[in-house]
């Protein structure tokens, strides 16, 4: 047995102190370890012998780990080990495929964890049937993944929020990387580095002058000083004592493996390929939650088909939140405009979302294979590609009746009326919790519009927070009809999650009427005004009348002064306020942008 001493499930040996005391740290406290040091000085072997220790100490269930090898040949005793979620890679284009996987199911877990209202791995799994293991990316050869962009992003994302859903980093880098990646890491281990800059970059001043190999400086997260260790370099035979007893094969993630080799399988065509190129044709345009809510598929199965309709040339390429376009031939040409569509029978309900274009043939739609969809009557009128528009209503009150699906469309009107750009509806509830994205004076926001009878719990601050990361977006909103509970609140503001409760949705509702509601309320404004001039020209005509009448008896002057003032002045007083009124209204046509009171 190799000299290492005792350990717990998840801990990791970090080496020996000067004291001789042996370092040990729990992974979950750690959470994300970064290792930097010259060649020579250790820096494989400690990845190595972390990787044996972790695969030693906890089973499968409770551990996965996904090894990204620099050379092709650190992690080859490992290929048999039930631990691993895919074999060990070593190519830069499969290493970006994992970090891609591994972000999918940070965001899947963020997902279930808000359907549970569990904050933590520890609190899923104590109410979940199948408890989630730890997942630890072994990186060796960080700067593989560094040249690529959206891998710099994705590294970023997992060190931010990977720690409460149990995701976790040990990467290896021979350069110091930049401040902004190693902020990101809270536990750093510096063997020796080349310069004295680079050695305060990783907060361990002194380790440009280490004694290579082994001696390292260790800052864990809640030490105030690097502590310096010396690291345990283990050998293949004690590596293999290690791991054989566990060794029982692998039992790699299904899901996982094809996320992560989704470029290599794209000549593959998905067995719900043509109904999806089928559905992006008929809709116009293409984007995930389309083929979610249209094929009943996962997030990553369908990005997997939009990559393959990209390179079939039949959608453009990606443009950020926007909607893929259909390109040529498969583009539908604009209908003409009909001059009146014909009536429908009485009493009979027409779906306008069911409808198909007079002008374009008849086409037959492929079908899911396990899924039928009964036969609609087709009426000659013109199909819209815009959703339905949901039941408008100018009050807060009028929301709370409403279906989850149009209240989103409402919210989304709602925003356009008060100023917001570039307003889009993710078509999908599931969608990472993000049902709204809108600009305002150049800051995006991700809003989670929730209809609830109910005061909103911190479940959709968790999925606003999660879901405007994946966006990209500035500002992550929980919109919703009701208020929230103090537990909201309190995540809301350490997460920096904007709540606008019902208060702020009657402010945006305030400038927001439907075409029908300002027709009704104009034609009452004008029967309402009529109303008012024929009642003053009747009293007025009734008391010009008794005053002529009295003045023509008299025989006075003052007389018929006095009636031509009550003629006209009811005339005057009426007219010139409604004057100025209408000047103010003119120039508050177009409400400003709503200043929603942050909470």
């Amino acid at each position: 047995m190799c000299s290492i001493p005792e350990l717990k499930p998840l801990e990791l040996y970090i080496g020996t102190s000067e004291a001789q005391n042996a370092v040990v740290y729990p992974l979950d406290q750690l959470p994300h370890l970064l290792v930097c040091g010259m060649n020579g000085c250790g820096r494989s072997s400690f990845l190595r012998a972390q990787a044996a220790i972790l695969a030693h100490g906890a089973p499968a269930e409770q551990l996965r780990l996904v090894l990204l090898d620099e050379t092709g040949v650190e992690f080859v005793q490992f290929k048999e080990l039930p631990h691993l979620l895919m074999p060990p890679v070593s190519a830069p284009e499969k290493k970006a495929g994992a970090m891609r996987a591994l972000c999918m199911e940070l965001q899947w877990r963020y997902s279930v964890f808000a359907k549970c209202g569990a904050r933590e791995l520890e609190d899923y799994n104590q109410q979940a049937e199948t408890p989630l293991p730890h997942i630890v990316a072994v990186i060796d050869g960080l700067e593989d993944l560094l040249v690529q962009k959206e891998c710099v992003g994705q590294i970023q994302q997992i060190c931010q929020k990977g720690r409460p859903v149990g995701i976790h980093i040990i990467a290896a880098a021979r350069q110091v990387p930049e401040e902004e990646i190693v902020a990101g890491f809270a536990s750093r281990l510096a063997f020796r580095v080349a310069t004295k800059t680079a050695a305060n970059r990783m907060g361990a001043p002194g380790a440009e002058l280490l004694p290579v190999p082994g001696t390292a400086l260790f800052s864990p997260i809640n030490y105030a000083n690097p502590v310096r260790v010396q690291t345990k370099e283990l050998t293949d035979e004690e590596i293999e004592t290690l791991i054989a007893p566990v060794a029982t094969g692998h039992h790699y993630g299904d899901d996982f493996v094809r996320e992560a080799s989704r470029v290599e399988s794209d000549e593959w065509p998905d067995p719900m390929y043509e109904y999806a190129r089928q559905c992006v044709i008929e809709a116009g345009y293409a984007s995930t939650s389309l083929l979610q809510r249209r094929c009943n598929l996962g997030y990553a199965r369908a990005a997997r088909i939009l990559d393959q309709l990209e390179q079939a040339k039949v959608i453009g390429p990606y443009e950020g939140t926007q909607p893929r376009v259909v390109l040529p031939p498969y583009a539908k040409p604009k209908a003409p405009q009909m001059p009146k569509a014909a009536p429908a029978a009485k009493g009979i309900k027409i779906n306008r979302s069911t409808v198909k274009e007079a002008s374009a043939p008849e086409e037959k739609l492929v079908q899911p294979p396990a899924e039928e969809t009964p036969a609609q009557p087709l009426v000659p009128e013109i199909v819209e590609t815009q959703p339905e528009i949901p039941r408008q209503v100018s009050t807060v009150q009028g929301c709370d009746g409403m279906e989850g699906h149009d209240f989103e469309h409402l919210c989304a009107d709602a925003l356009r009326a008060n100023g917001y750009k570039q307003v889009q509806v993710t078509q999908a509830s599931g969608d990472y919790g993000i049902d709204v994205l809108a600009q305002n004076n150049g800051i995006s926001y991700a809003i989670q519009c929730k209809r609830y009878n109910s005061p909103v719990g911190n479940h959709a601050v968790q999925e606003a927070y999660a879901g405007a990361a994946y966006y990209g977006s500035s500002v992550p909103v929980v919109l919703t009809n009701q208020d929230f509970t103090p537990a909201a609140r309190e995540m809301a503001a350490s997460l920096g999650v904007k709540l606008w409760g019902r208060s702020e949705l009657d402010d945006l509702l305030r400038v927001y009427e439907s075409t029908e509601q300002r027709r009704k309320r104009m034609i009452l404004k004008v029967l309402k005004v009529a109303l008012k001039i024929a009642l003053y020209a009747i009293g007025a005509a009734a008391v010009a009348l008794v005053v002529v009448a009295a003045g023509i008896v008299v025989i006075s002057a003052y007389a018929m002064v006095f009636a031509a003032i009550l003629v006209f002045a009811p005339i005057l007083v009426f007219f010139c306020p409604k004057k100025r009124r209408r000047r103010r209204r003119k120039k508050e046509k177009t409400p400003p942008v709503l200043a929603h009171r942050e909470r």
